[in-house]
């Protein structure tokens, strides 16, 4: 008996990774077509609830309006934002514009 429950339990789990594995290689994973309708509601309330969760904190303290403070803000702001948002912040690069700022 306990020999036929190991085969079973073998079994079940080829069964999975043989579905998995075809999932894997036939399922459209690419993040390159629009985001469908349950992706988009799915994405919008993590991010709502995210976003709800982190605003019962208390806020971080402003930062200084000095000249370091806003050196250090355009550098930063030049490494990690302006790739997609441009440099002024107003007009988005291709990249910026490939995006999915909707989800």
């Amino acid at each position: 008996m306990c020999h036929k429950n190991g085969l079973m339990v073998a079994l079940v789990i080829v069964l999975i990774i043989i579905v998995g594995a075809y999932a894997v290689m036939h399922a459209n994973i690419s993040a390159l077509p629009e985001p469908g309708p349950f992706e988009t509601s799915i994405a919008t309330k993590v991010k709502d609830w995210y976003i709800s969760r982190a605003a019962g904190g208390s806020l971080p303290p402003a930062p200084t309006n000095d000249a370091s403070s806003v050196s250090t803000g355009e550098t930063l702001f030049g490494m990690g934002c302006a790739t997609c948002h441009g440099q002024d912040g107003h007009k988005p690069t291709p990249i910026g514009k490939a995006m999915y700022s909707w989800t």
